[in-house]
């Protein structure tokens, strides 16, 4: 076999080879799957603060679940209001309630929200690595200033049993 030959059959082995690696690892990495949770009950009660709230959960076999809480505030009061969501807490199931890590990349400063009275305002509240929520999540929200006893919102929602995942893939 000349040089040339040699060469060649060498380059087709490694690239069938990369391939082949490339499917192993691609089959070992499960898709991701998310899941919107339906809110449960009327909106939170919270003094002259309206919230809105839509959640969804990414879900990978491999490597646990994300929360992603999309959150609407209204702020109907006379001096401003501060909304701490560095302080959220998470309970799946009826469990115990733990605290909310977001991802690494989040701008902490970005979880402290303070309102002007008439301001609206919206952003993304998410957690990393939360228990599958099967039947049911709770995310408790703290806010100063609102006229609410106690500064705490809770928002219900269902868990991902006996809801579709929406789309899959990475």
């Amino acid at each position: 076999m000349s040089a040339g030959r040699a060469a060649r059959a060498a380059l087709a082995a490694l690239a069938a080879l990369a391939a082949l690696a490339s499917g192993s690892l691609l089959a070992g990495c499960a898709a991701a799957r998310t899941y919107t949770l339906p809110a449960q009950g009327a909106p939170p009660e919270m003094g002259d603060l309206d919230i809105q709230a839509q959640a969804s959960t990414d879900g990978r076999p491999t490597s646990g679940w994300d929360l992603s809480v999309s959150l609407g505030f209204d702020w109907r009061g006379q001096e401003r209001t501060r909304i701490d969501l560095g302080r959220a807490l998470v309970s799946v199931d009826g469990g115990a309630w733990d605290a909310c890590r977001p991802p690494p990349d989040v701008d902490k400063d970005a979880l402290l929200l303070v309102l002007e009275p008439g301001a609206h305002t919206t952003t993304t509240l998410r957690c990393a690595d939360i228990p599958r929520p099967h039947e049911r999540l709770s995310l408790r929200i703290h806010a100063s200033g609102t006229g609410a006893p106690g500064g705490v919102a809770e928002l219900h929602f269902a868990g991902v049993d006996g809801t579709s995942a929406e789309q899959g893939g990475d």
